[in-house]
């Protein structure tokens, strides 16, 4: 019975590695963002789909158990890393997240200067207007925002 045991357990101890790879990757993912090497994070979840992660699980930061700003130094990784559409598509549902949250306390020309560089600027300005609590903000920011961007002239006009 004890050899059994033994077998047993030596087979899952050699199995375990190659289990869960879904798991193991957001993990990594986590580990990396964590660490704040956040090119390496993304370098990872660009070599995958999304169907390569659980399912349903959102990377970091998150809004109820990390610091929600480093989606600002996050941000500042991407052009840099160019990861496909569904890695920016995430980052940027927490971009709007932050906004909305600490619309407050953001820093105005940091988030403005990445808007201003950011291919999807229009359309999530746009999305970010509909949102009645972001009006004050995004009056305070419009004057950062290079012309083409500025909601003053295409919200109210």
């Amino acid at each position: 019975m004890r050899t059994l045991a033994f077998l047993s357990l030596a087979t899952w101890l050699v199995l375990l590695p190659f289990t869960q790879p879904e798991q193991q990757l957001r993990r990594q993912v986590e580990e990396d963002f964590h660490a704040g090497r956040y090119a390496e994070a993304l370098a990872v979840m660009s070599a995958h789909s999304p169907d390569d992660f659980p399912p349903h699980w959102e990377p970091p930061p998150r809004h109820h158990r990390d610091e929600l700003w480093r989606i600002l130094d996050v941000w500042d990784e991407i052009p840099r890393s160019d990861p496909p559409i569904w890695v920016r598509q995430r980052f940027l549902k927490k971009l709007q997240t932050y906004l909305i949250s600490y619309r407050g306390h953001v820093e105005d020309a940091r988030v403005a200067g990445l808007l201003n560089h950011l291919p999807e600027a229009e359309t999530f300005l746009l999305e970010l207007a509909r949102e009645p609590i972001m009006e004050g903000w995004l009056e305070r920011v419009d004057s950062l925002l290079r012309p083409e961007l500025r909601l003053t002239r295409k919200v109210k006009g």
